[in-house]
C-alpha cells in the first residue's frame, strides 16, 4: 500500500495561520465573492437526474446583497443630509439668539440665512397696513390678508381659511412674485414658514427660494424648519414686547 507523502511542517504551519486568520476575521471570506464560489460553487453529478441548486442559490443571495448594500447607502447618505441639515438650522437658530437688536435680528434672518442655510432667497414677510420696507428693507411688506389669501391660492382653500399649516414646501413650481419680487423668474422650488406672533399681531412669513426644482419638495419632512420657524417666532415676539 502507498503512502501520502508528509507534508512540510512549514506549510501546516501556515495552514494554522490561514485557519485562525479566517476564523479571527471571517469577512475575509464572506466578503469575497470569488472566493464563495469557488467554495460553493456547482459540484460535479452522480448522475443525470441529480440537480445542483447551489449556484441559483449563490446567484439569488448575491442579488439580495447588492440589493441590501444599495439601501443601506442610501440611509447612509439620507442620514448625513439629515446631521448636515440639523447643524445647519442650529446654527441659524444661534445667529438669532445672538442678535443683539432688532435691527441685527433683521439681517440675520434676512441675510444671513442666506449663507448659513445655503439657501439661494430668503424673504421675512409681514403683514402690515402700511409698507415696512420704506423703512426696513429686511422686511417684505404684505398687505392684511394677503397670507391668507397665499395660502388659500397654494395650499387649498380650507388650510387657508384657517391657516393651520407651519410649513408649506414647493418643488418644481415657479416662484411666488408678490413673496420674491424679480426673484420669483429663477426660483424652481420653496418653502414657506407661517409665523405666528401672537393674538394681537399680524402673522408673518419666512419664506425660503432655491434656483433648483428638487430643493424643496412635498414629500420632505419639515421638523427642522418648524423648529426653525419656532425660533423666529419667540425672538420675534421678544423684539415686539420690548418696542412696545
Amino acid at each position: 500500500m502507498t503512502r501520502k507523502a508528509a507534508r512540510p511542517a512549514n506549510d501546516l504551519d501556515g495552514d494554522t495561520k490561514l485557519r485562525a486568520r479566517i476564523l479571527a476575521d471571517p469577512d475575509l471570506v464572506l466578503n469575497d465573492p470569488e472566493i464563495m464560489r469557488a467554495l460553493l460553487g456547482p459540484v460535479e453529478a452522480a448522475g443525470r437526474n441529480v440537480v445542483d441548486l447551489r449556484a441559483a442559490l449563490i446567484a439569488q443571495l448575491e442579488h439580495r446583497l447588492g440589493a441590501l448594500s444599495a439601501v443601506h447607502r442610501d440611509v447612509v447618505a439620507a442620514a448625513r443630509d439629515n446631521m448636515s441639515g440639523m447643524e445647519q438650522v442650529h446654527r441659524a437658530a444661534l445667529a438669532i439668539l445672538d442678535a443683539p437688536n432688532f435691527e441685527a435680528f433683521l439681517d440675520v434672518v434676512s441675510q444671513d440665512f442666506r449663507q448659513l442655510l445655503a439657501i439661494d432667497v430668503v424673504r421675512f414677510c409681514l403683514e402690515a397696513s402700511e409698507d415696512l420696507s420704506a423703512e426696513t428693507p429686511a422686511i417684505v411688506s404684505l398687505e392684511p390678508g394677503a397670507l391668507t389669501d397665499l395660502l388659500s391660492r397654494h395650499a387649498g382653500p380650507a388650510d387657508g381659511a384657517q391657516i393651520p399649516l407651519q410649513v408649506l414646501l414647493r418643488g418644481d413650481v415657479a416662484g411666488e412674485p408678490l413673496i420674491f419680487g424679480p426673484d420669483a423668474e429663477r426660483i424652481q422650488s420653496e418653502a414657506w414658514i407661517r409665523l405666528d406672533f401672537g393674538p394681537t399681531v399680524r402673522p408673518g412669513l419666512l419664506a425660503f427660494g432655491a434656483f433648483e426644482p428638487t430643493r424643496f419638495s412635498e414629500d420632505q419632512a419639515t421638523d427642522l424648519l418648524t423648529f426653525l420657524g419656532g425660533v423666529v417666532e419667540r425672538s420675534m415676539r421678544g423684539w415686539l414686547a420690548l418696542a412696545g
